[in-house]
Order: structure tokens, then sequence, then C-alpha cells
């Protein structure tokens, strides 16, 4: 039986207070047999309490394992390992207490040890995810409060995302191996993510009609669990028909024939950047950035930006705006009046 939600005090038209809640789908009234409002919400106050016991005891360690269970079908592996890290974490501060007495406090004790080894920004993506797993506990009404609703994240300086400049771009495919530079070019000209890259199967490209589509399969999942159709660009699709001829699995992007994994993508990227003497902050995402960069500085929309790089709103595109602000300089220079 699910338990009252929605809990709520109204007056009849006979003068009596009663107390309104929906359990198990159906909206239930329930009189006080009171005329007397402080008599009534009295009774409302005790009804909640009484709902308030009837949560089930949970221990922490019994609600992680059910939801890492539950992870393994909804979030991509890197999410669910961050999931995992912070939750443990958590545990390791309060131990295995009863779950609905985890309150804000542990997680300020969380906050207060978690920022003596890592900095700021991380600590508050691990809080995210836990504020993401006490959101699903509440949903599942085992929590009614969430205890990081009243918790604060750590206040960080907005950094710019760092891209390639066009005249490093050749420089850095010139030290490349074969395979990198087709990944770093498929990457600048399509703005895709890591992992839409390296997990992508030749079933995901349409040569007729010149598209990409990027979807989840049984080995990856997009983020957000989201599909999306990516035109080609006419390097992209001689790019792709190029490797479709001397294909021998279904993966568009190997090496020596077999997958690519994360890690070493990462780390031949990273190699390569240091080899040709660029800007040391650049690493594979930023591949991403400089196709964005490159989109505005052409002068594309950035709601349609936002489309082709698979974002969740224009929001999240605005972290481009500087390149769009540089766009417009010379456009208000051009503004002159004769003296």
């Amino acid at each position: 039986m699910d338990f009252p939600k929605k809990l709520s005090l109204f007056k009849r038209n006979n003068g009596y207070y009663y107390i309104s809640f929906e359990q198990d789908g159906k909206q239930i009234w329930r009189s006080t047999r009171t005329k007397n409002r402080t008599q009534a919400v009295k009774k409302l106050t005790d009804f909640k309490n009484l709902s308030r016991k009837r949560i089930p005891k949970k221990s922490l360690s019994v609600f992680i394992n059910d939801f890492l269970n539950y992870g393994e079908h909804v979030y991509a592996k890197k999410t669910l390992d961050g999931y995992r890290h912070s939750l443990y974490l958590l545990k390791n501060i309060t131990g295995d207490i009863p779950l609905k007495d985890v309150s804000p406090k542990f997680i300020d004790s969380y906050k207060t040890e978690r920022i003596k080894f890592v900095s700021h920004t991380t600590v508050n993506i691990e809080l995210r995810f836990l504020k993401s797993a006490f959101n699903t506990a509440k949903r599942w009404e085992l929590l009614e409060l969430n205890p990081c609703d009243k918790v604060s994240y750590f206040k960080v300086p907005e950094v710019e995302p760092v891209y390639l400049k066009r005249e490093e771009v050749s420089r850095l495919l010139d030290v490349m191996p074969r395979w990198l530079r087709d990944i770093t070019v498929y990457a600048l000209h399509t703005g895709c993510r890591r992992g839409e890259i390296l997990s992508l199967q030749w079933s995901q490209i349409d040569f007729d009609s010149r598209l990409i589509h990027i979807q989840s399969n049984s080995n990856f999942r997009t983020k957000h669990g989201k599909r999306r159709q990516l035109p080609m660009s006419e390097t992209v699709y001689n790019l792709l028909l190029s490797r479709k001829n001397c294909a021998t699995n279904n993966y568009v992007f190997t090496k020596k024939g077999l997958p690519i994994t994360g890690d070493n993508a990462q780390k031949q990227f990273k190699k390569s950047v240091r080899k040709a003497k660029i800007d040391d902050r650049i690493h594979f995402h930023s591949l991403r950035h400089s196709a964005a960069s490159y989109m505005i500085q052409a002068g594309v929309p950035i709601f349609l930006v936002s489309k082709i790089l698979g974002h969740s709103s224009v929001q999240v595109t605005k972290i481009y705006s500087h390149v769009e602000v540089d766009n417009l300089r010379d456009a208000v220079e051009k503004i002159t009046f004769d003296n």
C-alpha cells in the first residue's frame, strides 16, 4: 500500500474540516470531526507524523545497493561510477545508519572532509551525485526530504573552455598516428563526445541520406539516453567512406582492427599535444569545444550549435558566448558617424 501523499486541510460546507490526501492513486477525504481550525491543524500534524512513522526503515548500505542495481540499467558506466564513488564515501563518513537519518549535517561533514583532498569543483560534482541519488530515494518514498536540498555548493570561478586555434590543428594532425588523426578530424567536424565517437558503429551511418545516428547501443549509453541525427559535412562523408572501404568489424574507428578505449584515446591524444608543443591544457574534450567555437565564429546561430552538440538546452551552449562576443566586436566597430 502506498503511503499518504499531497496532504492538505480544507473546510466543507457543513463547517467541518477534512484532511485530503492521495493513497494508492486515489484521492481520499478524512474528517477531523471538528469545526475548530486550531484543532483541525493539530489533527493534520498528528496524521503527518503517523504517516512518517510508516515510511519503511532501510539502511544506507541497502539503499546504495538497491540504487546501484537500478543504475546499471539507466546510467552510463562513467555516471554510475560517479554515484558509486560518492555514495560509498558518504557511508564511510556516516557509517551504516538508517537512510532516513542522513541529515544535512552529514552532507556538510562530507563537504568539509572531502575538501581536504580534492578541489571545490570535484566536491560540487560529488554533491550533485548525492542529491540526485536521494531524489530517487524520495521518488521511491523512502525519504520525505532530500538531505542535500539545504546544503550549498562551493563557489567556483567560471572557467572558459580551452579550444584549439586553427593554426594549431595542422601541427597536431601532423604528429598523430593515422587512427588518431581520423578520430580528431571527425571530432572537429562534428563536435561529438568521445564516447559517441569510439562507440560509433557502421549501422549508425546512413551514406545515402548522409546522416549519422547518435544513439545508445549494447556497449554505450548516450548522455541522458537521448538520440540525435547529425548531418555529414563533405569532409566527414569522405572520411567515413574511406574507412568503410577497409573496415574489418562493426566499429567505425579502430586501432589495428580493434575497438579503442577512452583511456587509450585520451592518453595518445595528450601525447600528441605535447609533441606538437601546443597548450598543455588541451585535452580530448577540447576537440568538442573547438568544433563549437568554430561554428560560432562562422556565424552559426547558437541554438543550431546546441542541437548539433546534443546539449540539453541553449544555456549549456552559452559557455561559448565569449567567442560570439569576439565575433560581434568587428560589427560594432563598423558603427561610425561623421563629425
